[in-house]
């Protein structure tokens, strides 16, 4: 079972987002942390997308396994949130039983 997290802004009451629920490495972490902008920090985080519910500024559905390139029509507070969300399912990974 992945960890789904909600979009919190009001505009788009239907994005989610869902990671997978291990393994979180601490390398990814400390590359994301140390990444020189958000297209290298979603380079890191997107692998772990298993799903997602996310469009483009025209409405259109965003293939998630397409890459960072294909975020670049997505709303920018979109993507600022998707990081976001990407750390509080590191939080909540280390809460879940032991596989």
């Amino acid at each position: 079972m992945g960890i789904r997290i909600k979009c919190d802004l009001p505009a788009f009451p239907d994005t989610f987002v869902e990671f997978r629920d291990r393994p979180w490495k601490f390398g990814d972490r400390r590359r994301t942390l140390e990444a020189g902008g958000d297209a290298a920090a979603l380079e890191i985080i997107l692998p772990y997308v298993v799903e997602w519910n996310v469009k483009d500024c025209g409405g259109n559905p965003v293939d998630a396994k397409a890459g960072v390139d294909m975020l670049d029509d997505v709303e920018d507070g979109v993507v600022i949130w998707l990081i976001r969300a990407w750390f509080e399912a590191r939080l909540k990974a280390t809460q879940l039983p032991p596989n």
